[in-house]
């Protein structure tokens, strides 16, 4: 009996994960899963233990030789756009060559397992050896190419969430009365964090505070910004005017004071301070959420009730 068809698919790769580059933020920018490269690295030291005089037909070489070439079909999808040119030239050339086993499998039944055309021979296991050994020097010299780094730890803050979705520190309720233009610097200030560029990380916290000052004033007076002219200190001073609390306009007040030397273009903002701001601006937009959601939860419950009778 003989094969006809082989199937390459996932399924020959129990280990396998499910990707190699996770990209951030539907951005350019892409995590890196240093455990598939290593699952990948252990499949190519496998494939290299086959001998000369293996059976072309026995089930541990059936299986070496489809797991490699699934492998190597993956790492060729992936690293498209990544710089790996003769690492995936030659991850191309192994596959082809594995695939020459795979065709002359088909040849074979099992009444051929002593014929000499159902074995590997020395010519192929010299190639086959060969052509891991350069993937190998190759990949070793274009990997110091890829730009991957490790992000370190800021504070008490999860690394990951900082460069993915810092506005979720707050609870899905808070983020819905929240404006997007609040909602997008908070996530830009907790990825300028992440990679250590605080004078960004200020200025973006900072702004998202401020989206959300004039969203708050707009509750309060049931109406949009009305002055052309617009500073942090009058929208304070306005919010005081309709009855913010005070607990709210203090913050707002203290934070301010640094505000100012922030957006100065000779400010370079050190990182300690930048965390110091991040964490006093996360504060006061927590309290600000609150109180727009409980105000336009109490609209919402007066246009609802019926109107007293006489």
């Amino acid at each position: 009996m003989k094969s006809t068809s082989f199937d390459i698919n996932v399924t020959m790769l129990p280990e396998y994960c499910g990707w190699w580059f996770y990209p951030i933020d539907r951005g350019n920018m892409k995590r890196v899963n240093l455990s598939t490269f290593y699952k990948f690295s252990a499949a190519m030291y496998e494939i290299g233990v086959l001998e000369e005089g293996d059976k072309i037909n026995h089930p541990a070489t059936i299986q070496l030789v489809i797991k490699t070439r699934v492998w190597l079909l993956f790492f060729l999808g992936e690293t498209d756009d990544i710089t790996f040119p003769h690492s995936r030239e030659i991850a191309e050339s192994l596959h082809a060559l594995l695939g020459e086993v795979m065709e002359k499998l088909k040849g074979v039944g099992e009444s051929d397992a002593k014929d000499d055309s159902a074995q590997l021979d020395k010519i192929f296991i010299m190639r086959l050896k060969q052509t891991i050994d350069e993937f190998e020097r190759f990949f070793t010299r274009e990997s110091r190419r890829v730009s991957v780094f490790a992000i370190t730890s800021k504070g008490i803050y999860d690394t990951e969430k900082l460069i993915e979705s810092a506005e979720k520190r707050f609870p899905k309720n808070l983020l819905k009365v929240m404006p997007e233009k609040t909602i997008s610097d908070l996530r830009e200030s907790g990825r300028c964090l992440a990679f250590e560029n605080p004078t960004a990380c200020a200025f973006h916290v900072c702004r998202a505070t401020e989206a959300l000052m004039l969203a708050y004033y707009e509750v309060l007076a049931g109406q949009a910004w009305p002055f052309n002219r617009r500073d942090w200190n009058m929208y304070n001073e306005h919010l005081k005017k309709h009855g913010a609390p005070q607990a709210i306009t203090n913050r707002l007040g203290e934070i301010r004071e640094d505000r100012n030397a922030y957006a100065h273009p000779d400010i370079t903002v050190p990182l300690d301070e930048a965390l110091l701001v991040f964490e006093l601006c996360n504060g006061v937009i927590h309290l600000m959420a609150k109180e727009i959601e409980k105000l336009e939860a109490a609209k919402t419950a007066a246009s609802s009730s019926p109107p007293s009778t006489p």
